[in-house]
C-alpha cells in the first residue's frame, strides 16, 4: 500500500520495544557512521529509550521499510510530565535521502506533538525541539526547512590519559560513595534535579515521573553502580557523577554520563576532583581516554 507522502514502496508502522531493538540499533548506528563517522547511540540506550516510563511506541515511534522489509528510516518522540518539551529523533538510511522521507517524519512528529499540546498546563508556553549533528549539514538543512531554529550547541569534550591522572583533591568535609541503587534513588534525583535547576531547558517535573526515568536507565545493560558516586557533606548529597564503562559500545573511553554540583557547594573545585576521581578509575581499568 503507498503510503501519502512517502515514495512508493515504503510501509510505515510503530517501532517494536521487543522485536526490533537489535534492528533498530544496527539501523541507526550504521546511519550515524556513514554520516558522522562514529555510531552515536548504542543497544542500550536504544532499548531504554524505547521502555522509558510514560513512552508509548505505538504512537510515538515510527518504522519505515521498503519492500524487503529492510529499515530505511525511524523516528520517535521523547517528552516527559509536565509536557511542554518534546524532542523528535531518527535517521534515514544515507542511501535513500532526498527521497522526503526525513521530511514527512519530521512532519509526522509535529502533527504527534501537536495532539499532545493538551497535556501540558493552561497557558504554558509549548516547544518541539530535535537534536542534529551540527556537522552533518543536510540534518540541519532539513530542520530549518521546516521552521526550526538553531538554539543551542552541546560539545562533546574529550581527554586522552598520556599519563598519570592527578589525584583529585576535595573540599573539607566532602566524602565520596557510590551510590546504592534501590535505596538512594529519591535522594539521587532530588539532588541530580537540584543541580541542573538552573541548565539550559531545564524544567519541573513530577518527582515520581523522574524516579522512574532514572531507575528504567539503571536497568540497561551498560549501567554500572561502581561508576555512579556522590559527594557527600555529612548527609547532605552535594554533587554526582554517573559515569558509563564505554562510548558506543567502544570499551577503550570511558564516559561521564551526568555530572552536576547542587548551587551550596559550588565554587570550591568539587566538579573538578570529581572528574579526576573518574578519570583516575577509567585509567586503573585501562582506558585510555575520556569523554
Amino acid at each position: 500500500m503507498t503510503v501519502p507522502g512517502l515514495p512508493p514502496g515504503l510501509t510505515i508502522g510503530p517501532v517494536d520495544p521487543e522485536a526490533d531493538v537489535d534492528e533498530v540499533t544496527a539501523f541507526m548506528q550504521r546511519t550515524f557512521m556513514a554520516e558522522s563517522g562514529r555510531p552515536y547511540t548504542t543497544r542500550s540506550e536504544i532499548e531504554t529509550t524505547l521502555r522509558m516510563p510514560g513512552f508509548d511506541p505505538t504512537a510515538d515511534s515510527v518504522v519505515v521499510r521498503d519492500a524487503s522489509g529492510a529499515i530505511v528510516a525511524v523516528e520517535w518522540l521523547h517528552r516527559r510530565a509536565p509536557y511542554v518539551i518534546t524532542m523528535t529523533d531518527g535517521c534515514v538510511a544515507p542511501e535513500r535521502t532526498g527521497e522526503g522521507i526525513g521530511s514527512y517524519l519530521l512532519d509526522w512528529s509535529r502533527r504527534r506533538a501537536a495532539e499532545l499540546v493538551g497535556d501540558a498546563p493552561g497557558n504554558a508556553r509549548v516547544i518541539f525541539t530535535a537534536g542534529v549533528d551540527a556537522t552533518h549539514r543536510p540534518s540541519l538543512d532539513l530542520v530549518e526547512g521546516h521552521g526550526m531554529r538553531l538554539r543551542r550547541y552541546f560539545l562533546e569534550m574529550r581527554v586522552d590519559f598520556d599519563g598519570p591522572v592527578p589525584p583529585p583533591v576535595f573540599p573539607e568535609g566532602i566524602t565520596i560513595r557510590n551510590v546504592v541503587p534501590g535505596e538512594d534513588d529519591v535522594a539521587i534525583w532530588r539532588a541530580m534535579d537540584d543541580a541542573f535547576r538552573d541548565h539550559f531547558g531545564h524544567v519541573e517535573g513530577p518527582e515520581e515521573a523522574g524516579v522512574a526515568r532514572m531507575r528504567n536507565w539503571m536497568t540497561g545493560s551498560d549501567f554500572d553502580p561502581t561508576l555512579w558516586w556522590m559527594a557527600m557533606d555529612g548527609d547532605e548529597y552535594a554533587a554526582n557523577c554517573w559515569c558509563l564503562g564505554s562510548v558506543e559500545d567502544d570499551e577503550r573511553i570511558g564516559y561521564v554520563a551526568n555530572l552536576g554540583v547542587r548551587k551550596p557547594w559550588r565554587g570550591r573545585g568539587l566538579a573538578k576532583a570529581l572528574l579526576r576521581y573518574a578519570f583516575a578509575e577509567f585509567q586503573r581499568r585501562g582506558k585510555v581516554a575520556a569523554t
